[in-house]
């Protein structure tokens, strides 16, 4: 009985998993990525443990030797025609050498490097074309689709998640679902409404998103446009608009300017 103090004590002050041991000095990190184009360099950032703001580890940098967690920025691509989105998932790395080398594994967000269209006259209702076919004079075939009613508008979350207006719901295509090509149905994984959209006829039209996240959604035959919060997205079913705009003739597209202005 009398070493059980000595355990608990033990217990207490070692080294949990996840954490650094406490140590003193700092130590060099370099940062290196896959999974990007040659040439095109990623923006990370590395937050500490007791850091109240975060550093760029794009380059090699020094730092305490504690835990941090490294965050990479989302790394656009623009080609002038189609843009092509990379994204990585952050990392928590402990600096317990003098040099630390970290990898940060970069992937395509799948929706990204295509031209996306709807039709009414296809098996298949929204379409997405290979930014590499889209340059030429000829047939294209769609590499990724997803499928259900007759869709109006389209836009991309900044996940790069499709959502499609159709009929009176808003519907959202999980972006991992067009990871692969091939014409083939894709299902809807989050299903929206508002009483206006019920109640009009023949329901959503347009869609466009703020850059807070907030989505605005037209519909035509009640001549509004539908302002649904972010925070109230996040499940399938009826959602209250936080804000009605009303007696607008024939809403079709909507767009955000560089201002915020719709």
């Amino acid at each position: 009985m009398r070493y059980l103090p000595c355990l608990v004590m033990l217990i207490a002050c070692g080294r949990t998993a996840g954490s650094c041991p406490d140590r003193s000095g700092s130590g060099t990190v370099l940062v290196q990525t896959s999974g990007l184009p040659a040439g095109v360099a990623a923006d990370i950032s590395a937050l500490g443990n007791y850091s109240s703001s975060p550093v760029s580890v794009t380059a090699p940098t020094q730092l305490d030797l504690k835990n941090y967690t490294l965050t990479p920025g989302d790394v656009v691509v623009d080609s002038g025609r189609v843009r092509t989105v990379y994204r990585a998932s952050a990392k928590t790395i402990c600096m317990e050498t003098e040099q630390q080398n970290v990898t940060i594994d970069y992937n395509r967000v799948p929706t990204s490097n295509r031209l996306w269209v709807t039709s009414a006259n296809s098996d298949f209702n929204i379409l997405g074309f290979d930014a590499s076919t889209v340059a030429q004079s000829s047939t294209l075939r769609a590499a990724s689709e997803g499928n259900g009613p007759l869709p109006g508008g389209v836009a991309f979350d900044r996940l790069g998640n499709l959502w499609a207006a159709e009929n009176d719901k808003v519907r959202r295509y999980f972006s991992a679902q067009f990871g692969i090509n091939g014409l083939s149905a894709r299902v809807a994984d989050l299903e929206l409404s508002t009483a206006e959209l019920i109640e009009a006829s023949p329901g959503a039209n347009a869609l466009a998103f703020a850059s807070n996240g907030d989505l605005f959604v037209s519909a035509k035959g009640a001549g509004k446009v539908m302002h649904l919060a972010a925070a109230s997205m996040s499940n399938s079913g009826t959602v209250t608009a936080t804000s009605v705009i009303s007696k607008i003739d024939s809403p079709l597209g909507l767009a955000f300017d560089a201002q915020g202005n719709l």
